[in-house]
């Protein structure tokens, strides 16, 4: 994975599927000095589980795990299925099954509880989100932490949102909490055609990944891939995706809801300083600021240059963790000093 990441000009990752087994992997890992770049995790909790011992094992992990290179941040939570398995929670119901909305995980109750005890932990909450209705029950829980805790620098962060109520898109900037999209799934391809058509219907179909109604309303946005399901996860091809909102294999130039096109400043901000921000770091990377450290790329373009539609073309010629050169390709002009 290092390998292809240095490749595509990723210098820090976020792996949100832990257990105490790939936890102890990464430490190892990391203390034998074979972290190449920065990774930061979270622990996934189970709601068929004992709830306290679960956050007991994610506060020990965080305490265990130090290192610059590794370290656990935050617990995962599974709000949600997906919308083609009819396992998303929808505010209305699926198209093909007019009797169904589909079912949380968590139900409302167990969420406030997992989320008022972990915020109350101080221990960042990642939430997989797809439906709707699972989003307003999410933002529900973290509202209902707050209250009963206080407010604290807690970065919730709320991953993929198909569909999020307008009325609910405010309260993301209300409660301080980070989305975390996939631009590379913001078009029109075979899963449009194939699942969200049938499954939502064209209305909603078209309204799916609001990234550009999130970023209107203040709310910060760091941008991802969803790797292994996103393959390749190269970032280029999800900020000419999140720019043009259509395939970059597109010949019929099929967009999906035009009115969330996103500038090319906000999605480079998202892969950079907004994912930094995202993982407490934005102190030590995600721009080039004195002071920082040096985890940066260099491309054979300057993106601001070029058409929207040949921003995925765009190659990463250096990669560097730390001013280590992790990945030089051949393209780039001479030995580097």
């Amino acid at each position: 994975y290092q390998k292809m990441a240095a490749e595509a000009g990723i210098t820090l990752t976020h792996d949100p599927m832990l257990d105490t087994e790939s936890v102890t992997a990464y430490n190892e890992l990391a203390r034998e000095g074979k972290l190449k770049m920065r990774f930061r995790g979270s622990i996934t909790l189970k709601a068929d589980q004992e709830l306290k011992n679960q956050v007991d094992l994610v506060l020990a992990e965080k305490a265990r795990n130090t290192h610059p290179y590794f370290q656990i941040l935050s617990a995962k939570i599974f709000v949600d299925g997906v919308i083609e398995g009819g396992t998303a929670y929808l505010l209305e119901p699926y198209a093909h099954q007019p009797n169904f909305r589909g079912e949380p995980i968590w139900d409302p109750e167990s969420l406030n509880e997992v989320c008022a005890l972990l915020d109350k932990e101080k221990i960042q909450i990642h939430l997989h989100v797809i439906g709707d209705a699972a989003a307003r029950i999410t933002l529900d829980a973290i509202e209902y932490a707050r209250n009963k805790n206080g407010k604290w620098d807690s970065r919730h962060s709320i991953t993929h949102m198909h569909l999020v109520d307008q009325a609910d898109i405010p309260r993301f900037k209300d409660l301080d909490v980070i989305g975390l999209p996939q631009p590379f799934w913001f078009k029109v391809d075979d899963y449009y055609d194939e699942l969200a058509l049938p499954y939502l219907g064209r209305e909603r179909a078209d309204r799916q990944y609001p990234m550009q109604s999130l970023i209107d309303a203040g709310v910060v946005m760091a941008s991802s891939s969803d790797f292994p399901v996103t393959i390749p996860f190269d970032p280029l091809i999800a900020i000419q995706t999140g720019v043009t909102r259509k395939s970059i294999q597109e010949t019929e130039n099929r967009v999906l809801g035009p009115e969330e096109k996103s500038s090319l400043e906000d999605l480079i901000r998202s892969f950079t300083y907004n994912g930094a921000y995202a993982n407490f770091l934005e102190t030590e990377v995600g721009s080039l600021e004195v002071g920082k450290k040096a985890d940066l790329i260099v491309l054979d373009q300057n993106l601001f240059d070029i058409p929207e539609e040949e921003i995925a073309q765009a190659e990463v010629l250096l990669t560097m963790v730390e001013g280590d050169i992790v990945y030089q390709g051949s393209g780039f002009p001479g030995e580097f000093q």
